[in-house]
């Protein structure tokens, strides 16, 4: 049975990168009045505000001012739908125009290796030090995680690699880690991931910390989500989101918020290969999509979108990591 089920996955792995689901398209309302009120179902969502000429995000109840619409430079439907101009359905600030997002307190000093002067992160684990981007209310590694990482249970097959074994691609882009690997399903640093393996749902916790390090934890698909709602969704995230350099066929994007996303390409394992650096970064989630898959973030050289797609748990992609919340 499993190797039927996984010859169904060799025979869809082609349309898995690109049977995908978009995140909504960005609305547009006149001003702040206009802005319908920030639930919890609308969590994430943006909208464009024409008065401002800006866009906004709800974020936590609140709409929160994510960027100017001309650097960030993408897009916008418009759309009268969810909008309602009553009062009392527009959460603002009580002493500005706009609502400002969480700030990181400056400190000259570590906490747990992060430096927010500095804008890095000192990985106590193997002392590896990372760039770091405050966007919006999120703290995120503006480089990927290369934390070599390799431990194996009786049922479980957690492995990470460089591409192509190159130790210098590694140093680059890296490395590349199977989902239950990211997951940390052997519980080495935590029990929120605890047999996420590549077989078989998982009962993961909210936050999982996964492969990453103490205070820190492996996105969800909707932390991903609110990163690309703030350069306008997922249709238009590649460009602003791109490095500015190492895609091929000038593929390069503007790299607006200092993400620096990077082609890194993936491993395949069912097929025993690696491939796509240069043109493609593919990034974990935490959130399962069924028992053989889970969502993944893939970024390419010849598109601007960024698709949001199930992947098989036992390939091998980047993994970034995010702050936990104070």
């Amino acid at each position: 049975m499993k190797k039927f089920v996984a010859g169904m996955f060799a025979v869809a792995f082609a349309t898995t990168f690109v049977a995908c689901d978009f995140l909504d398209s960005v609305k547009t309302v006149k001003s702040v009045d206009d802005l319908p009120n920030c639930t919890d179902a609308r969590d994430g969502k943006t909208y464009a505000v024409t008065d401002k000429d800006a866009y906004y995000i709800c974020v936590g109840g609140a709409w929160t001012k994510a960027a100017d619409r001309k650097k960030a430079g993408v897009p916008v439907e418009s759309s009268s739908s969810e909008v309602s101009s009553s009062s009392n359905e527009v959460v603002e600030s009580s002493s500005s125009e706009e609502v400002s997002s969480n700030s990181v307190e400056s400190s000259s000093s570590l906490v747990g290796g992060y430096d927010p002067v500095a804008n890095t992160l000192m990985d106590l684990r193997d002392n590896k030090t990372y760039k770091t981007v405050t966007i919006g209310s999120q703290i995120w590694l503006a480089e990927n995680l290369n934390f070599e990482y390799n431990v194996r249970t009786e049922d479980q097959d957690p492995v990470s690699f460089c591409y192509r074994g190159s130790a210098d691609s590694c140093a680059k882009y890296g490395r590349l880690y199977t989902w239950s690997a990211a997951m940390d399903s052997a519980a080495v640093f935590s029990t929120t991931g605890k047999g996420c393996g590549v077989e078989g749902a998982c009962n993961a916790a909210k936050i999982v910390r996964g492969i990453c390090p103490e205070g820190w934890h492996l996105p969800a698909k909707a932390e991903w989500d609110t990163l690309f709602a703030m350069v306008g969704g997922a249709k238009v995230a590649g460009a602003p989101l791109k490095s500015t350099s190492g895609w091929s066929n000038n593929g390069n994007g503007s790299d607006t918020l200092g993400f620096a996303v990077l082609p890194a390409g993936f491993y395949n394992a069912e097929e025993e290969y690696y491939t796509s650096a240069g043109k493609r970064a593919a990034f974990w989630s935490s959130t399962e999509y069924e028992p053989y898959e889970s969502f993944g973030l893939n970024f390419y050289n010849n598109r601007a979108d960024v698709s949001v797609c199930n992947n098989d748990k036992g390939n091998a992609l980047s993994v970034r990591c995010v702050k936990d919340a104070e």
